[in-house]
Parts: C-alpha cells; structure tokens; sequence
C-alpha cells in the first residue's frame, strides 16, 4: 500500500512575502508593494495583534 502524506492545515492563512511570491509567482519587490498597498488602503495591519488569551501579565 502506498503511503499517504496529510495536507497541512494552517488555522490562519500567512500572508507574507513568501507566501505572495509562492502564490501568486511575482517577485519579492512585486510582493512587498502589494503588501504596502494593502496596508495604505487598511485591508491589513502589518503589526500582529497579540492573542489576549495568550496574554502574560
């Protein structure tokens, strides 16, 4: 019998530079233009927001 790999399955989908590249097949000076106009039109925040539930105080 064959074996069989599992799909990874990621929660939340990265969007970065590499994932841009990989997707999309630009370059990484397209990638990152995209990325800063996405974020000067606030379709993303590039600063991660921190997980409350994850929190150390």
């Amino acid at each position: 019998m064959k074996e069989t790999k599992m799909i990874p399955f990621n929660q939340e989908p990265v969007l970065d530079t590499e994932s841009l590249m990989a997707g999309l097949g630009i370059t990484r000076q397209e990638a990152n233009a995209l990325l800063w106009k996405m974020f000067d039109d606030d379709i993303i925040d590039l600063i991660p927001r921190l997980n409350e539930g994850r929190a150390v105080v």
